[in-house]
């Protein structure tokens, strides 16, 4: 990992408190991502002090600068959220709004921010931190892909060739925040989200762009599209208990880019690959996938914190362990950098011992395979492949229990 040049070393990076700060902060947002903005400034800052407010106190977050004298530079927001891997709760320093003022850039102030945003994990506790960055900089400093996005293609054409259902589909309200919350956590549940926080998601997201809700013919909610603002064939979230309710909310979505001044001639929703309900669509109409992902680029994670972050993993071993069937005995120790484990295994029963055995049959990752492998990203076979690795012959099938593809799918409205 690279290490601060003396020009960083100029920098203070602080936490951002005051009214003035957080004006330096969005100032710096404002003029690194220019064109998100549609607004002046000022009219844009004030909707999104509003936001913030209002988040902040659901969602612990921490703004942070980086200063030369009294002029902010450069800028990052973290917040703390609980990530589910399994059954396995991750506290994760979720980092966004990373920017460098126009001016500055090419001076080593994002770089300054990154090493800031790793001791900051420490310090704070956050054994994972996780960001969608641009290509060809967090990798660097530790952050490596763990998340990928599929899309499913759906011609209109064929879509229109299927019957219509009895199911019903509206806009949501405020008072649908429960029930949206519900769908979310038997559908995905990735992020632990409090009834609070769904219902300042929505509060967000209305009049202008509301979840549409399917229901059932006993007006039963069974599920809810979300689209994008931008792109009318594109949904950006969608979640159904089952193929009437997908069918409706496909019918739906191809009636709403009829409005479109120039309407596209496919649906396109992002959707676990691997997810049921993936392939249920499948199971009734012609689909392409199409699979974005970006090397070095994107969703990226890296764990600040090796002990911190293996402890609550023994809960996704032990369930992945026994879920398999396998039945053997015996221990096996772990190397990921200078941090060595052991895992106990005893027919079905597994355990994180309170010290690692040294003797005991080793199995060598590099920190960012590592971490795909926890995502479930990628597979052993695959690690086999890559710098560090090093697996007993003997223990391959063990290791590919323990790190099955079982990808970490994070649901747009759980973007930050």
């Amino acid at each position: 990992m690279s290490q601060p040049t003396t020009e960083q070393s100029k920098l203070t990076v602080r936490t951002l408190e005051t009214m003035a700060d957080h004006k330096a902060f969005f100032h710096t947002v404002f003029h690194a991502y220019a064109e998100d903005f549609s607004q002046s400034e000022s009219e844009e800052f004030a909707g999104w002090h509003e936001r913030f407010e209002r988040r902040s106190k659901l969602v612990p977050t921490t703004l942070r600068g980086a200063f030369r004298d009294e002029l902010c530079l450069g800028v990052y927001q973290i917040e703390a959220r609980q990530l589910h891997i399994g059954p396995a709760p991750i506290l994760t320093g979720c980092i966004g709004y990373v920017g460098t003022h126009p001016t500055f850039q090419r001076q080593g102030i994002a770089s300054a921010l990154m090493f800031d945003a790793i001791a900051l994990a420490k310090q704070e506790g956050y054994p994972l931190l996780l960001l969608t960055g641009i290509h060809n900089f967090y990798g660097r400093f530790g952050f490596t892909n763990v998340v990928d996005y599929p899309i499913q293609i759906v011609a209109l054409a064929d879509l229109a060739k299927q019957p219509a259902t009895p199911y019903t589909v509206r806009a949501a309200t405020m008072d649908d925040s429960g029930v949206l919350l519900q769908l979310y956590q038997s559908r995905y549940n990735r992020f632990e989200r409090s009834a609070a926080l769904q219902e300042d998601d929505l509060r967000n997201r209305l009049p202008h762009n509301p979840p549409w809700l399917v229901c059932d013919d006993q007006n039963q909610p069974q599920g809810y599209l979300w689209l994008s603002k931008h792109d009318p064939g594109r949904a950006k979230e969608v979640a159904a208990n089952n193929w009437p309710a997908t069918l409706a909310l496909l019918h739906h979505h191809a009636d709403q880019v009829k409005l479109a001044s120039t309407p596209p001639t496919t649906l396109r929703w992002p959707r676990p690959f691997d997810s049921p309900q993936a392939h249920e669509i499948a199971d009734h109409l012609p689909v392409q996938w199409e699979i974005y992902c970006v090397a070095d680029g994107e969703w990226m994670a890296h764990v600040a914190d090796i002990p911190a972050f293996v402890r609550p993993l023994e809960a996704l071993w032990r369930q992945r362990w026994q879920r398999s069937g396998r039945l053997w005995s015996g221990q096996i120790t772990q190397s990921i950098a200078d941090f060595i484990f052991t895992l106990e295994i005893s027919g079905q029963e597994l355990r994180l011992l309170d010290h690692a055995e040294i003797g005991a049959p080793t199995l060598h990752w590099h920190p960012s395979t590592f971490t795909k492998l926890i995502f479930g990203w990628r597979s052993v076979a695959w690690a086999l492949n890559q710098p560090e690795t090093q697996i007993p012959p003997e223990l391959i099938g063990v290791a590919e229990t323990l790190y099955p593809i079982d990808r970490v799918w994070i649901p747009p409205t759980d973007e930050f």
